[in-house]
């Protein structure tokens, strides 16, 4: 994917991988799939929001807005991460090698797994950091997640 521009939309990028081009590629085997927003195109493996006029209907406008509550817990579950590791804030991802993939990906994980740990320990990082200053006002503070707060425990591999 080193050719494409970090620009680039995710959806241009989603076109281009096997999930989109292969069909027959099953991504996970029970039933889960990856959620888009309506610039990505319905497939076996990725559902977007209903786009109009069948969005008009009340069960699909019922069904975009658990959709979107989805994608909103994604983005505040990201958000927790880089509120805690401050190395995943500006991660600068080389990704034209099948070994840098593989080395971000557990960096990724690494942090997940940890913050699962601390979590189970009842670790106050919270009252730490609400401590220090935000100097970042592009990076959430644990403060600014407490409509999220669930959100801490759930992060899961």
């Amino acid at each position: 994917m080193s050719c494409w521009p970090g620009s680039c939309a995710n959806s241009s990028l989603y076109k281009e991988m096997g999930l989109h081009v292969n069909h027959n590629f099953i991504l996970i085997k029970v039933r889960q799939y990856l959620i888009g927003d309506s610039a990505y195109p319905l497939n076996i493996n990725l559902i977007p929001p209903f786009k109009a006029p069948q969005a008009n209907h009340n069960i699909n406008k019922e069904f975009n807005y658990c959709l979107a509550q989805s994608q909103v817990f994604n983005e505040h579950t990201i958000g927790i991460l880089k509120g805690r590791w401050a190395s995943l804030r500006g991660m600068r991802l080389q990704l034209d090698e099948i070994a840098h993939k593989r080395y971000h990906n557990q960096w990724i994980t690494a942090w997940c797994v940890l913050h699962n740990m601390l979590m189970q320990v009842k670790d106050s990082w919270k009252d730490l950091a609400l401590q220090e200053q935000n100097t970042r006002p592009d990076v959430l503070i644990p403060e600014e997640l407490d409509s999220v707060q669930e959100s801490h425990n759930l992060i899961r591999d």
